[in-house]
């Protein structure tokens, strides 16, 4: 699946497309802006589609613990999962304003619940028990810096990254940058279009409420 593209081949590409040279804008400039415009992809792809860059990682609860650092690079929260030593169970986000009612509840690790706070877990009521929580998270997205270190542009989509920076350029240098802007706004269109559903086996179902009730998964 993966068409992956060197930073120094995204760089080579800007240059030449956006007919400019190192005099005009240094390869340290080129990398920030580079970065910038696959932030912005990886943006795009990830309001689409939060499956497609979702990582999980365990997090080993301890009794009378009740915040947790998430990962360095956790970006946003998927789902969370709490295991019992037989199955995973849907942990739910708790209401901020509940957060005082809630650590008089009976602690227990199906009725815990949890909330993100800064770049942190907090979970509610303050558990009492021990065990392993599985967090679904998008990472952040990575940032190029060596020229060998690549980007998958998964079909093309790095065309995106280039063609912004062209258009920053562009602008920069106050010329006419109509053309750039409308294949800019194409290839969002075809990147969100595709983004969506990359699983083309069968379509996605309707979510079911009752197996969310009862918040239990078999153990993996």
């Amino acid at each position: 699946m993966a068409r992956n593209r060197t930073l120094a081949e995204l760089q080579q590409e800007v240059y030449e497309l956006a007919d400019v040279d190192l005099a005009y804008i240094d390869e340290p400039q080129m990398t920030r802006m580079i970065n910038a415009s696959l932030a912005e992809l990886y943006d795009l792809v990830v309001a689409s589609n939060k499956d497609h860059y979702a990582e999980s990682a365990n997090i080993s609860v301890v009794s009378g613990t009740d915040s947790y650092t998430l990962a360095a690079d956790h970006y946003r929260l998927v789902g969370v999962d709490v295991y019992d030593g037989g199955a995973w169970h849907l942990m739910k986000r708790f209401n901020l304003h509940e957060r005082n009612q809630l650590q008089d509840s009976e602690a227990s690790d199906v009725n815990t619940s949890y909330r993100v706070v800064g770049g942190a877990l907090k979970l509610r009521p303050t558990p009492t028990w021990s065990g392993t929580v599985r967090v679904w998270y998008i990472p952040a997205p990575p940032q190029l810096s060596l020229d060998t270190d690549t980007w998958d542009g998964i079909s093309g989509w790095e065309q995106y990254v280039v063609i912004d920076c062209c258009l920053k350029l562009g602008r920069k240098q106050k010329e006419d940058v109509t053309e750039l802007v409308a294949e800019k706004t194409a290839l969002a269109g075809r990147i969100r279009g595709l983004s969506a559903d990359m699983d083309d086996n069968e379509p996605d179902r309707v979510r079911d409420v009752y197996l969310e009730e009862a918040g239990t998964y078999p153990a993996d």
